[in-house]
């Protein structure tokens, strides 16, 4: 039964039985129509059928295949937009195509003769017509028929199903039968390429989109898999009709029938042309960075989410001493680390999951098994969709910096300890100095209860104040401690200023009186007579400043003047200025 409804279509059967019929594809394009036809209307093979013609009667309310089909059965006339020859007949549904058969309607024999239409263009009787009248009315239906029937709307309602999601897709979709050829793409395909229906249907891809840049071989891969009957994806550059060219990405597989038999192909085609130079941008960019880093002796190392080596630039083995073959596929860290390495590294890996970026220092074991130390500068690294698919570092080998960084850490250690011993030698050595200077205070004191003239009880009170001087700063040295921890504490006792300036004068007299200088001292009367304070390091400042202007003075004078400035209810800012005749102070 099916091949009788074949014979149906057959162009010569038709010509004989309706010379005036037209049949039309599900997409409204003109498939062939009857010789005598084409002697009134012209060529109009796969053109679209409401460009050649309009429907008078009945009046359509949308040029569409689901308006046809509300048709079938009634009369229906068509008029020619080129010449407006009228033709009258009806609608006939089978299968995926559409069916007219007419005859042309003339208002007289003078048209018939103009048009060169005889008797032979018109239709004859055949059995044909009574199949056609049966597949109409159902009047006889065999089981065989009523199978075929089935199939037949089975299949149109899939590819009407297929279609309407096809025509929501955003990119280009295709249908070709098993030759490649089209019979329906979406309004995107239009879009895409420029081609009207009308154009490609019919047509092959390949005939429509190939040009000289497409690469030869990704077409031979799809015309391979579409030979062979198996699903194809590749990127390949499409020509439009105005000759312009895109990057696309063609989807295709076959569409298989209840027997398994291939019974069409679906292609999806998307434009990846801005998509593409963007990976080409990143390629170069990646190429020159790369570049850089390799000029600066940085070693690229590229995992993937199990740790397993894809990339390693000549830097990197240079570090490691391992060739380019040796790494690649293996685990890092189970050919680079030691034992603290390995644990550092899987905190490392957790938080590339996280998507951080960090540097840090690793121990690691070059193929001689030397220690080294890298510098790592770590980073997640992830495809063009945002997935994660590993980690990428830049390593510098420090392990120069790392023995240089040990060395000082070393030589702190020993400077540490020779301040302590420093320390240590300065604390014992002050404990035995003051022993015969306690001695010495002692016996001054001793001495003072005696009688003594002038001149003697002079010379015993400059002992007797330089060696209180210099017990306190035996004191000083045994706060050494103190002093180099920040925390030397000042005297806070009551003193008179006139006493320390006059024994830092005493104490300086005997070395003044022998280069000739005179020692002066000044103190104005409103400064008061007890302040608060540290006495002993007062006069030690005095003195190291007198002692050197008495050092660098050869004539003259030296004076200390002591003045108070801005008194204030107990407090006094104090200002002791020595001033000598000498080369004086740097500034």
């Amino acid at each position: 039964m099916k091949s009788d409804l074949q014979f149906n279509f057959n162009h010569h059967q038709f010509n004989k039985i309706f010379p005036f019929y037209i049949l039309l594809n599900e997409d409204l394009t003109i498939n062939s129509v009857g010789n005598s036809l084409t002697k009134l209307i012209g060529n109009c093979i796969s053109k679209d059928f409401f460009n050649v013609f309009s429907i008078t009667r009945p009046i359509v309310k949308s040029e569409s295949f689901d308006e046809l089909k509300t048709l079938e059965g009634e009369m229906v006339i068509l008029v020619n937009k080129n010449n407006s020859t009228s033709i009258r007949g009806q609608f006939e549904f089978l299968d995926n195509k559409i069916l007219f058969i007419g005859t042309p309607w003339f208002s007289s024999m003078d048209e018939v003769v103009n048009n060169k239409i005889s008797i032979k263009d018109f239709a004859v009787h055949d059995p044909m017509i009574d199949l056609l009248h049966v597949l109409k009315t159902q009047e006889i239906v065999t089981d065989d028929l009523k199978e075929l029937l089935n199939t037949v709307s089975t299949q149109k309602n899939e590819l009407k199903r297929l279609s309407t999601v096809a025509s929501a897709n955003p990119n280009a979709v295709v249908f070709t039968d098993k030759e490649g050829k089209i019979f329906w793409a979406n309004d995107v395909f239009t879009e895409l390429t420029g081609y009207k229906q009308n154009e490609y249907i019919g047509q092959t891809p390949l005939q429509l989109c190939q040009g000289p840049l497409s690469e030869l071989t990704e077409v031979e891969k799809m015309i391979a898999s579409y030979q062979n009957s198996q699903p194809f994806d590749v990127q390949v550059i499409h020509y439009r009709k105005d000759g312009s060219h895109f990057w696309g990405r063609t989807e295709g597989q076959p569409i298989l029938d209840d027997n398994g038999t291939i019974d069409h192909y679906f292609s999806i085609i998307e434009d990846i042309t801005e998509k593409h130079w963007h990976t080409i941008q990143l390629r170069r960019n990646e190429e020159k960075y790369r570049n850089i880093i390799e000029n600066m002796n940085l070693g690229i190392l590229e995992v993937n989410n199990n740790d397993k080596i894809q990339f390693v630039n000549q830097s990197f083995c240079e570090m490691c001493g391992y060739d380019e073959h040796e790494l690649v596929g293996q685990f890092a860290s189970k050919i680079l680390l030691k034992g603290d390495g390995k644990t550092l590294m899987s905190t490392k890996i957790l938080g590339r999951i996280e998507g951080i970026s960090d540097a840090y220092e690793i121990a690691v074991k070059n193929k001689r098994g030397e220690a080294k130390w890298w510098l790592v500068s770590g980073a997640p690294k992830f495809n063009e969709d945002g997935d994660l698919i590993g980690s990428i570092g830049i390593h510098l080998d420090i392990t120069e910096q790392k023995k240089i960084e040990l060395e000082l850490i070393e030589a702190r250690e020993m400077a540490e300890q020779s301040a302590k011993a420093k320390e240590n030698f300065l604390a014992n050595m002050s404990h035995e100095i003051r022993t015969p200077m306690n001695a010495i205070i002692g016996m001054s004191r001793q001495l003072s209860r005696s009688y003594l003239n002038e001149k003697q009880s002079f010379y015993n009170n400059i002992i007797s104040s330089s060696a209180d001087h210099l017990l306190v700063i035996i004191n000083d040295i045994l706060d050494i401690s103190k002093i180099e921890a920040g925390k030397l504490s000042i005297e806070q006792i009551g003193f008179d200023i006139s006493t320390v300036a006059s024994q830092t004068i005493l104490v300086m007299q005997h070395k003044a009186e022998e280069k000739g200088i005179k020692l002066d001292l000044k103190i104005d009367d409103n400064i008061s007579k007890v302040l608060i304070g540290d006495p002993y390091r007062l006069k030690q400042v005095l003195l190291n400043l007198v002692s050197n202007a008495v050092k660098f003075t050869e004539k003259g004078k030296v004076s200390i003047h002591c003045k108070a400035l801005n008194p204030l209810s107990g407090k006094q800012l104090l200002v002791i200025e020595v001033n000598d005749t000498g080369i004086g102070m740097d500034k």
